[in-house]
């Protein structure tokens, strides 16, 4: 029996988690990372995803995403079949990569959102891979604290109110940032 589908209300932003099966390491190198964010970025362009959010955590992922239409669920089974099929072959296995489905957890306030986007960033951080959150490459962190390019995100609604300019938004949001929860 197929497993029932994941709403994702059009034009609300969700917090997506995809853990390891077993807690076990889904990246492995710096390939695997990079190979997942292609991933990322194909899928967001096919099924018009926003992504305001995400780190990849050796273990697991976390995404801050607003789906465009009721598409939400299709989107993550193909990010993740995809990666499962890449991950498999690359290391001649056979099972599964990921635990369960992913969890999808509506944002339905603007102080959520900002709370989750900090959570999320700061992960790396609480899981001792970084002393600050820029020290990580594989987060949406360095987009709005350096203003680094990054195709994979889409900024925030809320980002805006970081500043008017550019430099300032950087400038208040990696302060906020580096003054929260560790």
């Amino acid at each position: 029996m197929p497993n029932a589908h994941r709403v994702f209300a059009p034009g609300v932003p969700y917090h997506i988690i995809s853990r390891g099966s077993g807690r076990s390491v889904v990246f492995r190198d710096p390939a695997d990372y990079e190979t997942y964010l292609r991933i990322l970025l194909e899928a967001k362009r096919r099924f018009e995803i926003l992504i305001h959010h995400y780190v990849l955590m050796p273990n697991h992922v976390h995404l801050v995403l607003c789906a465009t239409a009721d598409n939400g669920s299709a989107f993550m089974r193909y990010l993740n079949l995809t990666y499962s099929l890449y991950s498999c072959r690359k290391r001649r296995k056979i099972g599964h990569v990921w635990k369960n489905r992913f969890k999808n957890i509506r944002i339905d306030s603007d102080a959520y959102l900002l709370a989750c986007g900090n959570y999320i960033e700061m992960n790396p951080v609480r899981g001792r891979l970084a002393s600050a959150a820029d020290g990580w490459p594989y987060s949406s962190f360095r987009h709005y604290a350096n203003d680094e390019m990054n195709p994979v995100v889409d900024d925030s609604p809320l980002y805006a109110t970081f500043g008017r300019t550019a430099k300032e938004r950087c400038l208040r949001y990696g302060k906020w940032i580096g003054t929260t929860r560790r």
